[in-house]
């Protein structure tokens, strides 16, 4: 993957795992949203970084020709572990910043749970995004638009 870089004003923009397996994947819209994006200050938390990972490893172990299983997937684990260092390496060549998540983005999470209705981990990526002021995210994941304060990024 090759992209270029147009040096602008820099956006923070959080960006969410799925975006991130479909650039992984080859996904023609992963890769369209990502050159949008890539200008831009790019954050990640460790709910992206675990979605990332172990669906990867899940999509390569299908790509074997198996039906999941986590048993089997486990079974096999040593075939996937590149899959960190890969990750890793994206990261690092675009800067890509990792945010912490902490009690009070916890506690926030639970709270924007309820209000917005969302799943664990993407109240977790909401929380993130409010506690440390980002007001985008690039994602295909539509339950991010029922937070108001979140501008999804789309093309």
């Amino acid at each position: 993957m090759s992209y270029t870089i147009n040096i602008s004003q820099k956006e923070a923009i959080f960006l969410d795992s799925s975006v991130i397996i479909g650039l992984f994947s080859g996904d023609k819209s992963g890769e369209k949203i990502f050159e949008e994006i890539i200008a831009n200050s790019l954050y990640i938390n460790d709910v992206v970084f675990s979605e990332v990972i172990y669906k990867m490893m899940i999509l390569k172990f299908l790509e074997g020709g198996g039906s999941f299983g986590l048993k089997r997937l486990k079974k096999t684990l040593a075939k996937y572990l590149y899959l960190y260092d890969e990750f890793q390496n994206f990261l690092e060549d675009f800067e890509i910043k990792f945010l912490v998540i902490n009690k009070e983005v916890i506690e926030s999470s639970c709270l924007l749970a309820s209000e917005c209705e969302l799943l664990p981990n993407d109240a977790l990526i909401t929380a993130t995004c409010k506690h440390y002021g980002i007001g985008k995210i690039a994602t295909f994941d539509s339950d991010f638009k029922r937070v108001g304060f979140l501008e999804v990024v789309e093309v």
